[in-house]
C-alpha cells in the first residue's frame, strides 16, 4: 500500500495516486534520474516514482494528445473521468471532481513497458560504456606516448653511447697501430743495436752494398756497374751467377748473396761462417794471374 501522507496529498489534490505493485530497485531508479541533478536519496527516489508514474500514463497521454485535447481535459481524464464527461465539467466550469471522486490507489499495477523509454536506457547504457571506453583508449594513449618518449629517449642514448663507444674504438685503434709501430721501431732499434754490439766485438761481418765497403767486403745484387772496382776489395757477394762469374775474372772471391742474414735490411754474416767461406777463395792479384797466364802459354 501507498504512505499514508502520500494518499493525503493526493486526495487533497483530486488526483489519483499511481501505486506499483512492488518497489522500485535502485538500478532502476538511477537509470531513471541518470539526467536528473538529485541532492540525497530521497530526492532520487520521488523523481523515480514521477517518471515511474509518467512512464506508466505515457501511452494515454499520446493518445490525448493525438486527439487535440489541452491539459485541463487531460487532466481530468487522468483522474478516471470519461471524456464526456471531463467536457460537461469543463462546460458547466468545473475544472475537478469532488474529493470523495478520487480515484483509490492504483493496487497491482506495474509501469507499462515503454519501448521508447527501453531505448533511450539502452542507448544511455551504450552511451556510457562507450564513453568508459574512450577514456580508457585516452589513458592507454597516453601511456603509449609515455612509453614512446621514454623508448625515444632510451634510444637517443643508446645511440649516443654507440657514437661514443665507435669514437673511443676509433681511437684504441689507431693507438694500437702507433703503439705497433713504435714496437716495430723499438725491435728493430734493438736488433740494430745487438748487431753493432756483435760488429764491435768481431761476431760478425757487415755487408753493405756497393760501393760502399765494409773491412773489404761488398755485395752486388744484379749488376755490375760500369765504374766497378775492385781494388780494396777483398771478397764480393752477388745476387747472380752471372756476377760470380764475371767477378773471377778479377781474383775477386766470392759467394751466393742468400747466405747472407738479413735485420732489417742490414745484411751481415757470421765471422766463423765467413772465415768457412774464405778457406781456399785467397784473392789472386792481377799480376799473379797475368804470370800464370804467360807461364802456361810458353808451356804450349
Amino acid at each position: 500500500d501507498a504512505p499514508s501522507f502520500a494518499q493525503k496529498v493526493a486526495a487533497s489534490f483530486g488526483v489519483p495516486l499511481y501505486c506499483p505493485d512492488r518497489d522500485l530497485d535502485v538500478s532502476l531508479k538511477n537509470s531513471l534520474t541518470e539526467d536528473v541533478d538529485w541532492v540525497d536519496k530521497h530526492q532520487r527516489d520521488a523523481c523515480a516514482a514521477a517518471y515511474a508514474a509518467y512512464n506508466h500514463n505515457q501511452n494515454k497521454l499520446k493518445n490525448l494528445s493525438a486527439r487535440g485535447l489541452d491539459d485541463e481535459m487531460k487532466h481530468l481524464i487522468l483522474q478516471g473521468i470519461s471524456l464526456s464527461e471531463a467536457k460537461q465539467l469543463l462546460e458547466s466550469g468545473k475544472k475537478t471532481v469532488k474529493t470523495g471522486d478520487t480515484l483509490p490507489c492504483e493496487k497491482n499495477s506495474k509501469p507499462k513497458p515503454n519501448p521508447l523509454s527501453d531505448d533511450l536506457r539502452r542507448l544511455k547504457a551504450s552511451n556510457k560504456s562507450l564513453r568508459g571506453e574512450l577514456e580508457s583508449r585516452k589513458k592507454q594513449a597516453l601511456k603509449l606516448k609515455k612509453q614512446n618518449r621514454f623508448l625515444k629517449s632510451e634510444m637517443n642514448e643508446t645511440l649516443r653511447r654507440d657514437k661514443a663507444v665507435a669514437s673511443r674504438e676509433k681511437t684504441i685503434e689507431s693507438l694500437k697501430r702507433k703503439l705497433r709501430r713504435r714496437r716495430r721501431e723499438l725491435n728493430q732499434a734493438l736488433a740494430l743495436k745487438n748487431l753493432l754490439l756483435d760488429f764491435s766485438e768481431g761476431k760478425i761481418f757487415l755487408v753493405p752494398p756497393y760501393p760502399r765497403v765494409c773491412q773489404g767486403i761488398t755485395r752486388i745484387s744484379n749488376k755490375i756497374p760500369s765504374d766497378f772496382d775492385y781494388r780494396g776489395i777483398d771478397f764480393v757477394f752477388a745476387g747472380r751467377k752471372k756476377i760470380l762469374d764475371q767477378l773471377a775474372e778479377y781474383g775477386v772471391p766470392t759467394a751466393r748473396e742468400n747466405l747472407l742474414e738479413d735485420a732489417y735490411g742490414v745484411k751481415y754474416i757470421y765471422s766463423e761462417k765467413f772465415r768457412e767461406l774464405r778457406k781456399g777463395k785467397e784473392r789472386v792479384s792481377l799480376e799473379n794471374l797475368v804470370s800464370e797466364y804467360r807461364s802456361r802459354d810458353s808451356n804450349t
